[in-house]
C-alpha cells in the first residue's frame, strides 16, 4: 500500500505504520489528489485549494464510493483556514464531508471544517450539496459565516437541515453578523413553518441577501405526497412572513403535486417585492401566477 506525500514544501505526510511512502513529483491527478484528502492528507488539501475552482464533488452514481467523510472535512478545513488558499469555489456536493448525519460519529467533521471556513478570506462559492450535514453540521456553518465576510453564495441544498439551521442562519444574518452573503440556497430540506417564521424575522433586519432558493418541503397541504409527512408542511402564514420580510428579496417556493400545473410533478413559485410574480413548473415558464400563498 502506497501513500503519497506533498514534497513542494517539503513536507512529508501519512500514517507511519506499515504505509509506502512516495514523494509526489507535482505531476498527480486530481483523483490521486482527492484520495489523499479523503485520508485526511492536509498538504494534499492545500494543493486542491491552491487553485481557484477545487471540486472535489463526487457524482450521484458514486456518492457510495469513498466519501471524503470526518478526514477529509478536517483537512480541508485546516487548508481553507491559512493563507495560502486561493479557492473562490470550493465545491463539496454528494462527498458526505464530515461524516453525514449518521456518520461516526454524525456531524463531527463540519467542526474543523467551519473553523477554517470563519478564517477564509477567498472562498466566495461553497457549494455543500447533499452532505447530510444535519441541524448540527448547519450550526457549525451558520457560526463561521458570522465571522466570514467572503462567501456570497451558500448552496445547502438536500442537506436533512430543519428549524434549529433555520433559526442558526437567521442569527447570523441579523444586524452586525454576516453582511457578505447574496445568495442562500436552502431548497429541498425539511425545514418547517415555525423555522421558515424565524428566518423570516432575521431577514426582516438584513439588507445583504437578495437571493434565498427555498424550495422546501410541500406548501399548502399538510399531507406530503411521497409519504415524508407533515413535518416540512409550510403554511400559508409563514409563507407571506418570509416573501413580505424583505421587499428587495427574489426568493423561490415550491407546491406540491395537488397545486402544481396539469401534467407536472411540482411547481416552483417565484417571489420578488413581496409578491408571487410567476410559477415555473419542470417544463419551463408556466406565466402568471396560479396559486396564492393565502
Amino acid at each position: 500500500m502506497k501513500f503519497l506525500s506533498y514534497v513542494r514544501r517539503g513536507i512529508v505526510t501519512g500514517p507511519t505504520r506499515g504505509v509506502t511512502r512516495v514523494e509526489l513529483t507535482g505531476s498527480e491527478t486530481h483523483d490521486e489528489l482527492r484520495e489523499l484528502v479523503r485520508r485526511g492528507s492536509v498538504d494534499a488539501a492545500v494543493v486542491c485549494v491552491s487553485n481557484e475552482e477545487c471540486d472535489l464533488s463526487l457524482e450521484r452514481k458514486a456518492w457510495g464510493n469513498k466519501p471524503l467523510g470526518v478526514k477529509g472535512a478536517n483537512a480541508l478545513g485546516e487548508a481553507i483556514g491559512r493563507p495560502t488558499c486561493k479557492a473562490k469555489k470550493l465545491v463539496l456536493a454528494g462527498t458526505l464531508v464530515g461524516g453525514g448525519i449518521s456518520g461516526p460519529p454524525a456531524g463531527m467533521g463540519l467542526k474543523k471544517f467551519a473553523a477554517g471556513l470563519a478564517a477564509n478570506t477567498s472562498i466566495e462559492v461553497l457549494d455543500l450539496s447533499a452532505n447530510e450535514i444535519g441541524d448540527y453540521g448547519a450550526e457549525k456553518l451558520a457560526a463561521a459565516l458570522e465571522t466570514n465576510r467572503t462567501v456570497k453564495t451558500l448552496i445547502l441544498f438536500q442537506n436533512q437541515i430543519g428549524i434549529i439551521a433555520a433559526k442558526a442562519f437567521g442569527k447570523a444574518l441579523r444586524p452586525g453578523g454576516n453582511d457578505a452573503l447574496r445568495e442562500l440556497r436552502l431548497n429541498d430540506n425539511g425545514i418547517d413553518s415555525d423555522g421558515t417564521t424565524s428566518l423570516a424575522e432575521a431577514l426582516a433586519t438584513n439588507s445583504s441577501l437578495k437571493v434565498l432558493r427555498y424550495e422546501s418541503g410541500d406548501m399548502f397541504d399538510p399531507t406530503t405526497p411521497g409519504g415524508r409527512g407533515p413535518y416540512s408542511y409550510l403554511g400559508g402564514k409563514a409563507l407571506r412572513a418570509l416573501s413580505k420580510a424583505r421587499p428587495d428579496l427574489d426568493i423561490t417556493f415550491k407546491s406540491n403535486a395537488v397545486q402544481s400545473a396539469p401534467g407536472c410533478r411540482m411547481q416552483h413559485l417565484h417571489y420578488a417585492g413581496g409578491k408571487l410574480v410567476r410559477t415555473v413548473d419542470y417544463k419551463g415558464d408556466s406565466g402568471p401566477p396560479v396559486v396564492t400563498a393565502s
